[in-house]
């Protein structure tokens, strides 16, 4: 009986592991959904809180306050550049996912992988 060098084992589970990592098949129609509804949630989060901070909308602190916070509490300086940044930041991505993913879309659902 012959045995396997216990190198021949080590790569075969390493590219195991490996394919298993990176190879990638079509989710069920459930989790895509699912999926969709967490970024949703995810984005009015985002949404609430980088139009608080930028505009002061939904009874957030505004631009104003927040650099007042940033830079004497937190202790970042400049403070007003770190308010935009943190507003732009949030309220950007948020405002972003629904375009980008009104741009895949069409291409994904007629690319008949689903």
């Amino acid at each position: 009986m012959t045995s396997v060098p216990p190198t021949d084992v080590a790569k075969r589970r390493v590219r195991a592991l490996l394919t298993m990592t990176f190879t990638t098949r079509p989710g069920a129609r459930a989790s895509d959904l699912a999926l969709a509804g967490v970024r949703i949630a995810l984005a009015w989060i985002f949404i609430y809180y980088g139009a608080g901070k930028l505009f002061g909308a939904f009874n957030g602190p505004g631009l104003h306050n927040t650099a007042l916070f940033f830079s004497n509490t937190a202790h970042l300086h400049p403070g007003g550049f770190f308010a935009v940044l943190g507003g732009v930041i949030e309220f950007g991505g948020a405002i972003a996912w629904p375009w980008a993913s009104v741009r895949v879309w069409p291409d994904w659902r007629c690319s008949g992988t689903r």
